[in-house]
């Protein structure tokens, strides 16, 4: 079972099982138009959504923003998909913002060398200052990281032993904390995420296992 936890406006998951958006590409002479409709739950006034394409470098091609739920982005001189012989793919991306700020995603820095949101549990609670933010964190939102009578450590009612331990150090952080949070209906905000990124910007990947 997967458990998605969206923000009060958010792109609509129920249009079938996707990402809530339609993208139709078509070719018209050595250009390419490219229509996508986003379907948006709950879009409020101040809201708008940024419509982007991109080259697989991740350079920009064409970009949007505009309080329609429909836009038309042109490729000129567009680069044509050539099955294995040439796999060229564009990306396309919507983002539902406000106020400049993106509501449905954000970047999260990740310092060479040094942990972030991105990195697996396995790897957080490998260091000692990982593992002691760790059971900070479980204590503080979801109240756990304490020892029962028997001795054992739980957090959101679960006994956190070595089964535990290593089923979620599978997990990235922001994955671990988005199930947690949902199974004890606690919201993390964007801001709580990114300081505890910050937080773990400043603990040292551990060192690979020769």
């Amino acid at each position: 079972m997967n458990l998605v936890c969206v923000s009060e406006s958010h792109f609509d998951l129920d249009y079938y099982g996707g990402p809530g958006l339609k993208i139709t590409p078509s070719v018209e002479g050595k250009d390419a138009k490219v229509e996508i409709e986003a379907f948006v739950t709950n879009m409020k006034p101040g809201q708008a959504l940024r419509y982007s394409i991109f080259k697989p470098c991740s350079c920009p091609v064409a970009s949007v923003e505009t309080k329609e739920t429909k836009a038309s982005l042109e490729i000129k001189a567009v680069h044509l998909w050539h099955g294995r012989k040439d796999p060229y793919l564009y990306n396309a991306k919507v983002e539902l913002v406000e106020k400049g700020a993106v509501l449905n995603w954000f970047d999260i820095d990740a310092p060479e060398g040094y942990l972030s949101l991105n990195d697996k549990m396995s790897d957080v609670i490998a260091t000692m200052q990982g593992k002691l933010l760790f059971m900070t964190l479980m204590g503080k939102f979801l109240g756990g990281g304490k020892k029962d009578g028997d001795g054992k450590i739980k957090a959101a009612g679960f006994e956190v032993g070595p089964e535990m331990m290593s089923m979620m150090g599978g997990f990235t952080v922001l994955r671990l904390f988005t199930l947690m949070g949902g199974m004890m209906d606690v919201k993390f905000t964007k801001e709580q995420l990114l300081d505890l990124n910050a937080k773990l910007n400043k603990i040292k990947k551990p060192k690979e296992k020769k």
